[in-house]
């Protein structure tokens, strides 16, 4: 009984509070011109607004991802090293890849995810906070067998390979393909200091300079992709071969 006295209490003087502050609010804003109140409102309650708009971002952003996870399904994602691309470059990528594939665009999702920088000098390389950031997403995203190939920067294959995030692209990789892409393949150490063919350089075919721009851009298959055949066909379609 005395619980349901105090909340009653407690609703009444917030009730109260909300009347007293709108009625002042109200009376301080009544003469003021449009640009005054904007003035007035921006302030003393931006802190307010500030954290409303974050709030609302969040939410969205929570929101999205969760009705793309339902939506779609991920069949390829591309992780592209120190190559930033724009709208129009992942779109470019994004729609051709797709017709390749012929996806179901109304289900099948595939991302080309261009936010991984690493810097290679010394000093940025551990005191860089880009460059730790993306050590770490890759770090997670390899950990979560999110990433299915990497495009990337020469220093970044021959960093990764020993570390055996990569396949022997010899052993992966249908005959005929690997004829194809052998005058183009890249060779690095893995953790055995045994050179292997870990990557593709794809400079001259379609994708080079008009999406990504690495100096050589190179393609590897990551070791424990879930999308391998998805992989496959991307190199298949990065050379222009006839599914």
């Amino acid at each position: 009984m005395e619980q349901q006295k105090d909340k009653k209490q407690k609703k009444h003087s917030i009730r109260n509070w909300f009347k007293k502050f709108f009625k002042e609010e109200g009376a301080k804003l009544k003469d003021m011109t449009f640009g005054e109140k904007l003035e007035y409102i921006w302030e003393y309650y931006k802190v307010h607004i500030i954290i409303t708009a974050l709030v609302i971002f969040f939410t969205v952003s929570i929101i999205k991802v969760v009705y793309n996870n339902i939506k779609y399904e991920e069949i390829f994602h591309c992780a592209v090293v120190n190559s930033i691309m724009s709208g129009s470059e992942e779109d470019y990528i994004r729609e051709g890849f797709g017709e390749y594939l012929e996806i179901d665009e109304e289900h099948d999702l595939l991302t080309f995810d261009s936010s991984y920088m690493l810097l290679w000098d010394e000093i940025s390389y551990n005191t860089s906070d880009v460059t730790y950031t993306s050590r770490m997403k890759v770090a997670a995203a390899l950990g979560a067998r999110t990433i299915d190939v990497f495009v990337a920067d020469t220093t970044y294959i021959e960093s990764g390979a020993p570390e055996t995030q990569f396949h022997d692209l010899s052993e992966v990789l249908p005959a005929d393909l690997y004829a194809v892409v052998e005058p183009n393949i890249i060779y690095a150490e893995d953790e055995n200091g045994v050179s292997r063919p870990f990557a593709i350089n794809i400079s001259g075919t379609h994708l080079d300079k008009e999406v990504f721009y690495q100096e050589p851009p190179c393609l590897a298959i990551v070791s424990n992709t879930q999308h391998l055949d998805a992989a496959i066909e991307f190199v298949k379609y990065t050379f222009e071969v006839e599914k």
